[in-house]
């Protein structure tokens, strides 16, 4: 169905940009479960766009990773205004690819009677404004020049935010991968009884014969 392929997409996000070339994987594979899961409604057109944009913020970002890599000399990362520009362009495009994938899990869940996923992703929603609201704090500190904790509170925001809505997409593909095994094993067998009755009621013609 494409939600093992989401999974396996959304849990790069849990590298933190220590590794970039691992998030423009991930977001392809979020791109390319959300194409696949597109024909169960708009919500995943809306979440395949964010992954493809997420996608190009980090090739770009990786880009200049590698470019650092392998050239010492050149530190545009290391930029302190750099720094924060990019910090708060890749939370922004984080919550963005969050609120149309939260949007298209809630929506599937829903359609497929799923209840308990329904409320995970009402409660990812609340761990991801509060990740939102460390971040901007964060960053109003940062600029004033004023050391505190919130970046690490934000980090273990972040973190449980990440971890808990990647239990939401494994519970949706569970519950859901569930189904349709008990409906094909429905199918076969409704296929098995009906071929067993017309070889039974050919013998019976044969019989009466």
């Amino acid at each position: 169905m494409g939600l093992g392929l989401l999974f396996a997409g959304y849990i790069t996000l849990l590298t933190f940009k220590v590794l970039p070339p691992v998030l423009v994987a991930g977001a392809y594979l979020m791109y390319s479960a959300h194409k696949k899961m597109s024909v169960y409604g708009k919500e995943f057109e809306k979440a395949k766009i964010s992954a493809a944009v997420f996608g190009v913020y980090c090739a770009a970002y990786s880009a200049l990773w590698i470019t650092e890599l392998v050239s010492p000399g050149i530190t545009v990362l290391k930029n302190a205004v750099f720094a924060l520009c990019e910090s708060i362009c890749y939370t922004g495009l984080l919550i963005y690819l969050h609120i149309t994938l939260l949007s298209a899990l809630e929506k599937l869940d829903s359609s497929c009677g799923y209840e308990k996923g329904v409320k995970r992703a009402k409660f990812s929603r609340v761990l991801m404004t509060t990740f939102a609201v460390l971040a901007i704090l964060a960053a109003i500190l940062s600029t004033l020049g004023v050391k505190s904790y919130v970046p690490l509170a934000e980090l273990i925001a972040q973190t449980a935010w990440f971890i808990y809505t990647a239990v939401l997409i494994y519970g949706c593909y569970m519950h859901i991968a569930t189904d349709e095994i008990i409906a094909e094993d429905e199918k076969l067998e409704k296929e098995r009884i009906s071929k067993l009755n017309e070889k039974a009621a050919k013998r019976n013609n044969k019989g009466g014969r």
